[in-house]
């Protein structure tokens, strides 16, 4: 695959090329603000990110969008061990060359690019592995939007997650493009389509179905033996937090739905005690009918001493989860 194809395969599947410059512009700056690498410039350090910000050109900041893409297409298609592809390590090299050839600074070329060599060394997979382990691996481990087959295989081997998206469905009254997202005032926005890998700091083995609508927060279905069930516990994935970035919310789907009972949903990354779950009160009258249309839906009740269940969970489940691997070959999980 050459370096347009990559591009070609990546706009096809991903969004437009203005959202990832915004994207790698957004990282430049939380690196330089907070001296916290983020996405490519874990890779290639601060002095790139500080480099990004200065980009002025029109041909430099269309490679930056190309080298974007080529990074999340490299990091999407991570292997189950946690490695990386050699020939999509390759393909970004391409496209990080093909900028510092643009930029012309060579202290920060030989910097960059030595950082580079560095992560490839540790991370990705020998090259006469990747494309026969990336075709063997490709069905069950494919990022972005899932095909709507596997949405189908999904929602078939997780019942209550159909009815949920039949529930959202009826309380929307559509299921256009633009209808009103009738869970969101609850933290729970069913996505279209379920994904895999949504954020870098996701487990591998697992399929995420929705989010809160704030701070990309999430919720996942794990994988048991590589495949998920009504009895696959549901995780939730936080972007934003620090040192737990992955905590366990449910061994169940159904049991996930009835601890939202107590609170809703978008507070369950805020919670650390208790009595923080007793805030039926607070709910508004709009939240109320919708979490009481879900108990009678799934016969759901409300959790009994929810932090000593949720420790427990983690003790069970967390050590089942994969991670994806930064460059210090460190889970980011």
């Amino acid at each position: 695959m050459g370096l347009r194809d990559l591009i070609g395969a990546i706009f096809s599947r991903q969004e437009p090329r203005d959202f990832q410059r915004e994207r790698i512009f957004r990282a430049a700056e939380f690196t330089c603000s907070w001296d916290a690498p983020a996405d490519l410039f874990e890779l290639v350090g601060v002095e790139a990110a500080q480099r990004v910000l200065r980009a002025r050109s029109r041909r430099e900041r269309e490679l930056l969008g190309d080298l974007s893409l080529a990074y999340e297409f490299m990091a999407e298609r991570l292997a189950p061990d946690g490695r990386f592809f050699a020939s999509y390590v390759n393909q970004l090299e391409q496209v990080l060359r093909a900028w510092l050839e643009i930029v012309r600074e060579p202290e920060l070329t030989e910097l960059v690019l030595r950082r580079f060599r560095e992560f490839r060394d540790r991370c990705q997979i020998p090259a006469e592995d990747s494309e026969e382990r990336l075709q063997l691996l490709a069905a069950l481990y494919e990022p972005g939007p899932a095909p709507i087959e596997f949405q189908q295989r999904v929602l078939t081997s997780v019942p209550t997650l159909a009815r949920l998206y039949r529930i959202r469905d009826e309380l929307s009254g559509g299921t256009g493009p633009q209808f009103e997202e009738p869970m969101s005032h609850l933290g729970l926005r069913l996505l279209q389509v379920v994904q895999r890998h949504l954020y870098w700091c996701t487990p591998v083995n697992a399929i995420t179905f929705a989010g809160t609508g704030g701070d990309g927060t999430h919720f996942s279905l794990v994988e048991i033996d590589g495949v998920v069930s009504e009895q696959s516990p549901v995780v939730m994935t936080i972007p934003t937090g620090g040192n737990e970035l992955n905590r366990v919310v449910g061994g169940s789907l159904r049991e996930f739905l009835a601890l939202g009972l107590h609170c809703g949903y978008f507070v369950l990354d805020q919670i650390s005690r208790d009595s923080e779950f007793d805030r039926r009160l607070q709910l508004s009258e709009q939240q109320r009918r919708t979490l009481e249309r879900l108990a009678l839906e799934f016969a759901l009740e409300p959790w009994n001493e929810p932090l000593q269940r949720l420790s427990e969970l983690k003790r069970l489940v967390y050590p089942q989860l994969v991670f994806p691997v930064n460059a210090d070959g460190t889970p980011q999980g």
